[in-house]
């Protein structure tokens, strides 16, 4: 049996004093002279004995009171089984949650300050040659040794908010991880966790396995209910962004209150100026997607942000986005003998478009790679040098048009040359069929079509064939049919055609684009997937980039001409504030990934270069920790209870004093309500012992007078 407040014994010396009281009584008796005492003497001598037994049991009773009393005021308790709890010194891991949830307001200041308080009164706990290790989310260098609760208590001032959210498995075995590196068993450590458990980020496992002498302490940290609008995320309803033309930026909002905002202001500003003020409202818990009209500018860069008003929780306020605008498009043609008029028709009177021309056999190759679409127009003959370049432009995330040549034997079972085709998705076109075949289907919801067109309607009229090439099949390369025959000749086959091939698009169309074998030319939905197929990428670039989800920056090696892997990579603030980081960068497949490794932590505009290229690069915060659905101590104690394991311990740092955290899980069952209720029980005895007792000392007495 151990003792909580075990200074209390000392008042057991109160024992002393009812046997004091006992020894020295200091009653004193009047003599009064009879004649004849005989009687008397007997009646005394029986008294006597009687008055001696009362006292004795008095005495004890008394005496049991007292530390029984003093036992309960000392507060014992029988120690939990000791393979519970670790042996030897102590040694403990605390986690401190410092993320932007924190910025909650509590009753008095903030819920990070009020954790502090928590740790504080964990580590003043402690004995003081304890090794204690400090976790929080920023995961640094100087968390990872274990230090005395003292240096501990002066370096918590100085803990600020993280920008990176950890969840409860990241954060254990990061604990565990340092407790090895130090030369700790993790089975003998006390883990404390100290934090708001939003259950967006710090999800509680329901299979969790406590280690062998391994204790975890969770303490929970609550606030007082608060108003919060957060801006989401943002994106662009254009997937081409070119100079002088308007886009809308469609932004998330979300009110996470139970409480209606209403006339609540959204700024614009692009480009260090601001472009509009909106005000938006918002009933509790609506989320609702904003559109506010963005004016281009001449700038190839361009940066923005959009913020909202709101507090206390400000980490969610605005989201910077930047993007490079384009002055023209980039389309290049290539033809063998006569290129086909119609797709000169649609580019080439218009500015927005840098359209240029080449015969198969006098080709810039440079100039390719710069281009959104290429259009490939019946080539016969396929130069070894244009279908590497033209493989490697669409696994870059190019686009790449097919059209097939017309056939040359007049029994129509001619098949052109497939190179290009064998490159880049290993098939080839089959026999060429001369048969008529109309168009029936559309594939609306593909970008090519849905970015101009609702739902194709059943009476429209869709272009005719009058023959076609069976496209190849292959089952290596995925493909989607975007228009497809239903007539009996042609049923069962597309008319055209998109494989995703690397990070591009290869569109393929199955009948040579001239008036004697269609008339798709003529038809508007040849206009509009074609002008789409320059609009639409595979690879859109991002608006903006998220802190802390570990993964890489991958952008289209074609952005940077020959550079990468030549050229230092440098990502640095904007404007310039001394930032300056060389990220880790390496090619795969036809993709540059560049890994920042978590050195970015403060939201804002960056800039990556490359030799003389510039791209926007902005990073903000995770919205995971904008909502307020938190665990409690109550939610916390039935998820202890059905894991179903020792060792878990839930502390209400509003209701338990935590300097006293080690004691509390050291006690197994505690005594104070036995003894309080055996010193109510002695109180009673004394009572009865003491009344009953004079009870029968003056029925004595009256008896004796009669006689």
């Amino acid at each position: 049996m151990r003792f909580i407040h075990p200074s209390l014994l000392f008042f057991l010396f109160s024992l002393l004093v009812p046997v004091v009281v006992h020894l020295f009584r200091m009653q004193r008796y009047k003599r009064v002279y009879f004649s004849n005492v005989r009687l008397l003497e007997e009646i005394q001598a029986r008294q006597k004995r009687r008055a001696r037994w009362r006292e004795y049991l008095v005495l004890v009773s008394r005496l049991l009171l007292l530390t029984c009393l003093v036992l309960a005021f000392a507060r014992p308790y029988i120690p939990s089984s000791q393979k519970d709890a670790p042996s030897g010194a102590v040694k403990a891991c605390i986690y401190l949650d410092n993320s932007f949830s924190m910025q909650a307001p509590a009753s008095e200041s903030v819920l990070l300050d009020k954790a502090k308080e928590q740790v504080a009164a964990i580590l003043k706990g402690f004995p003081s040659d304890a090794a204690v290790q400090l976790l929080t989310n920023d995961f640094r260098g100087e968390d990872q040794t274990f230090r005395t609760p003292a240096q501990l208590l002066a370096y918590l001032p100085e803990i600020g908010y993280a920008s990176v959210p950890r969840g409860f498995e990241a954060v254990r075995a990061r604990q565990e991880e340092l407790s090895l590196r130090n030369g700790t068993v993790p089975d003998a450590c006390l883990y404390y966790y100290v934090s708001d458990f939003q259950k967006s980020t710090f999800s509680l496992p329901p299979d969790f396995t406590v280690r062998e002498k391994c204790r975890y302490v969770f303490v929970p940290v609550s606030g007082v209910p608060y108003a919060n609008l957060s801006l989401d995320s943002l994106s662009l309803d254009s997937p081409v962004l070119q100079k002088g033309r308007e886009a809308n930026l469609r932004v998330f909002v979300r009110n996470r209150s139970a409480h209606d905002q209403w006339q609540v202001p959204l700024r614009l500003f692009v480009n260090d100026r601001q472009i509009g003020a909106y005000p938006v409202d918002l009933k509790a818990g609506e989320s609702k997607v904003v559109s506010l009209p963005l004016r281009i500018g001449g700038k190839d860069e361009n940066r923005g942000y959009v913020e909202i008003a709101d507090y206390p929780v400000v980490f969610d306020n605005r989201l910077y986005f930047g993007f490079q605008a384009m002055e023209r498009l980039s389309v290049r043609h290539i033809y063998e003998t006569l290129p086909a008029t119609s797709v000169r028709r649609v580019f080439a009177s218009d500015s927005a478009f840098d359209y240029r021309v080449y015969q198969s056999r006098n080709i810039d190759y440079g100039g390719l790679r710069s281009a959104r679409l290429i259009v490939a127009d019946g080539l016969r003959e396929w130069p070894s040098a244009l279908v590497k370049e033209l493989d490697r432009f669409v696994r870059d995330g190019g686009s790449l048009y097919l059209l097939p040549p017309e056939p040359m034997e007049n029994d129509g079972q001619s098949t052109p040359a497939s190179e290009l085709l064998q490159a880049l998705i290993g098939g080839r076109y089959g026999k060429f069929c001369k048969e008529e075949a109309g168009v029936r289907q559309i594939e609306s919801s593909h970008p090519v079509f849905s970015l101009a067109l609702q739902e194709a309607s059943s009476q429209e009229k869709y272009p005719q064939v009058k023959g076609y090439y069976p496209l190849p099949q292959t089952g290596n390369v995925a493909f989607r049919s975007l228009m497809r025959f239903t007539s009996d000749a042609g049923r069962g086959k597309d008319f055209m055609r998109v494989y995703a091939v690397g990070n591009g698009l290869l569109y393929v169309l199955s009948t040579p684009l001239t008036d004697t074998f269609t008339d798709f030319a003529r038809h508007y939905t040849f206009v509009v997937s074609l002008l789409n197929m320059v609009f639409y990428q595979s690879q859109t670039p991002l608006l903006y980039r998220t802190i802390g989800q570990g993964q890489g920056i991958f952008l289209p090696s074609s952005l940077f001409a020959g550079e990468a892997g030549q050229t230092l990579f440098h990502i640095v603030s904007e404007p310039p504030s001394g930032f300056d980081l060389i990220p880790a960068s390496r090619r795969i497949g036809p993709e540059t990934a560049i890994f920042e490794y978590g050195r970015i932590t403060e939201e804002g505009q960056y800039t990556l270069l490359a030799g003389n290229l510039r791209l926007p690069l902005p990073f903000n915060y995770d919205r995971a920790e904008s909502g307020q659905e938190c665990y409690g101590a109550d939610e916390i104690s039935a998820w202890i209870k059905a894991v179903g394991q020792p060792g878990l311990f839930v502390m209400n740092p509003d209701k338990t004093d935590l300097s006293r955290s080690l004691e509390r899980m050291d006690r197994g069952r505690e005594l104070w309500k036995v003894f309080l209720i055996f010193a109510l029980v002695f109180a009673l005895l004394e009572t009865l012992f003491l009344r009953g007792w004079s009870g029968n000392r003056d029925f004595t007495k009256n008896t004796k007078g009669k006689r």
